[in-house]
């Protein structure tokens, strides 16, 4: 489980040129800012409003940043047995694994939000959760058909 290197880094190389323009309208804008025809910002707000979005840019590009750090060169992966299922734990702690005993199961929920599948195993103390677009092709497929089998009428 972890993401694209190739996408990530399309997306700090985006908002960095974002930041670095936002930064030139920040330092050069003479004229102020309407936004919609609604609201009128003088030249000060205008190069506050666009000093926020190079800021927030910059902190696009940091998270992308401290993301590929994070993730380079580490396998990150399910791991399931005939007992459990074992996910890496958040981003922010990837070496505290969750882990669902398969006989402590008792809800499981395979739900699609934007495009993206989830498959969440509820225990009494946690929850654990994979995201389709986290594995290889095929592997979500064979997870969930094996967590069905093993939990048999629960899994529906």
């Amino acid at each position: 489980m972890r993401p694209k290197t190739g996408t990530m880094v399309l997306c700090a190389l985006f908002f960095g040129v974002c930041a670095l323009v936002l930064f030139w309208q920040a330092l050069t804008n003479q004229r102020g800012l309407v936004i919609e025809g609604i609201f009128h910002l003088g030249p000060g707000g205008a190069r506050v409003f666009y000093g926020v979005l190079c800021a927030l840019s910059l902190g696009f590009v940091v998270i992308a940043i401290v993301v590929l750090v994070i993730y380079a060169g580490k396998t990150h992966e399910v791991v399931v047995d005939d007992d459990s299922l074992t996910t890496p734990g958040p981003l922010w702690r990837l070496n505290a694994t969750r882990t669902a005993r398969f006989a402590d199961v008792t809800k499981v929920r395979e739900q699609k939000m934007s495009g993206q599948h989830f498959l969440t195993l509820v225990t009494p103390s946690s929850k654990v959760w994979i995201a389709k677009g986290h594995l290889p092709d095929g592997a979500f497929d064979e997870i969930v058909a094996f967590v069905r089998q093993r939990l048999g009428a629960r899994a529906r």
